[in-house]
């Protein structure tokens, strides 16, 4: 591990994201892929989680092992791409606790947590744990912005005299180290759960002593927003924002039973009820994508899996391996796709956990097709694309694959579009 961070030694050692207007959403899904196992000894289990994942692929989670006869567990933090496979973040023998948590745009940066430390990876510098505030003990480094020059996650603060402990947002920069966020008026909790893609703005969740949960928005520009409830509601989080800080999704109270529904915040309409998929008792939201148009998560209910959602603005909130089958996506083996964890900002990648023959794996999934107009993916655009946009002509839903530029029809513009990209996708 190497030597405390300190903000006036650190250098940007990767290049900055060059951060462009994102383009339609490609709607045809390509493929799901199993992200493997790193060793483990005999007699011992094994569970992967992907929680996070680059605009071009690079995944980050945590790699858990653990043996019943052995008496012992441990947990370590990954990164893997498709061309390195899977390898641990911390190659230390003696750490047995870490979790990779966020990634930048360009999978270069990564940030996670071990033992009671957050730390900061980079592609050339390894891992470097980050510098605590004064009077704190330990801290969580949970997202990081698209050039990775920004860290939010909680610093635990020294307990007051009866004791109790408080945990405590905080931004970290590059170039100024760590900063504690303020605290809105009665709430003395607060955790950042994340940060816009441009670094410019954090969300999190503040708490009472009473166990009240609230939303806030925090910027150097603007300072801290109470983001208030629902219409009706008395708590909320912030569990990501998009790439410029316009957009943040979370979870509300209530629904109609009473129950915690997802949430998207605009600033021209406040909070808006994503709801929950049908059937489910709870909702856990955990990543936007840049453009703010889609969100992602799972959800769970007394006696029933996890099963992962995705929300598409003006399509709702469907099954995620509903949304992959209908679009060509061959799940087998795959009896559950129930933990998501992430979408990646430019909307391509969505990453996460499951079930696949009979062991919890992580995965992630490509919903891009080989070319835009292919939209049975099968790497070529001819008759059977016109077949199926032919069979979903008229106004589209969350399962339509042939709404090329998605204005919620079928039409003969996306008919012009299928033909002007005629004949074999380009590799």
């Amino acid at each position: 591990m190497k030597n405390l961070i300190q903000p006036a030694e650190v250098t940007l050692l990767v290049a900055s994201v060059v951060f462009m207007p994102f383009a339609a959403r490609v709607v045809a899904a390509q493929s799901i892929t199993d992200l493997g196992v790193l060793p483990i000894p005999p007699g011992y289990s094994c569970a992967v989680w992907a929680n996070s994942v680059s605009d071009d692929g690079v995944v980050v989670g945590d790699f858990d092992v653990w043996s019943k006869e052995m008496g012992d567990s441990s947990q370590s933090a990954f990164i893997w791409s498709s061309s390195h496979g899977m390898a641990r973040l911390i190659d230390d023998p003696g750490m047995t606790y870490s979790r990779g948590y966020g990634i930048s745009g360009d999978g270069k940066v990564a940030v996670g947590s071990c033992g009671s430390n957050a730390f900061r990876w980079t592609a050339q510098s390894g891992p470097q744990i980050l510098a605590l505030p004064d009077g704190a003990y330990g801290a969580l480094a949970l997202r990081c912005s698209l050039d990775g020059s920004v860290i939010v996650g909680s610093a635990f603060l020294q307990g007051n005299e009866n004791g109790f402990g408080y945990s405590r947002a905080y931004a970290w920069r590059v170039s100024a180290g760590i900063q504690l966020l303020p605290l809105l008026g009665g709430f003395p909790d607060s955790e950042a759960k994340g940060v816009s893609g441009d670094g410019h703005v954090c969300v999190g969740i503040a708490s009472s002593e009473a166990g009240l949960y609230r939303a806030f928005r925090w910027s150097e520009q603007g300072g801290l927003s109470d983001l208030g409830t629902l219409p009706g509601g008395n708590e909320s989080s912030a569990r990501a924002v998009n790439a410029d800080g316009s957009v943040i999704a979370g979870i509300g109270c209530c629904d109609s039973d009473g129950r915690a529904v997802g949430m998207r915040w605009t600033p021209a309409s406040g909070w808006q009820s994503i709801g929950r998929l049908p059937g489910f008792q709870y909702i856990y939201v955990r990543a936007v994508s840049g453009d703010g148009s889609m969100v992602v998560g799972d959800c769970g209910g007394d006696g029933l899996e996890d099963v992962g959602f995705i929300w598409q603005e003006g399509f709702g909130m469907t099954r995620l391996d509903q949304f992959l089958t209908a679009r060509g996506v061959s799940l087998q083996g795959w009896t559950n796709l129930g933990e998501v964890g992430a979408i990646s900002a430019n909307g391509r990648f969505i990453v996460g956990g499951g079930t696949n023959r009979g062991e919890a794996r992580a995965f992630i999934a490509d919903l891009w097709a080989p070319c835009p107009a292919d939209v049975t993916a099968d790497r070529r655009v001819d008759g059977a694309d016109i077949g199926e946009m032919l069979s979903e002509w008229g106004p589209a839903n969350a399962n339509t694959v042939s709404d090329l530029n998605r204005d919620g029809q079928v039409d003969g513009s996306d008919l012009g579009m299928l033909l002007s990209n005629w004949g074999a996708c380009p590799n």
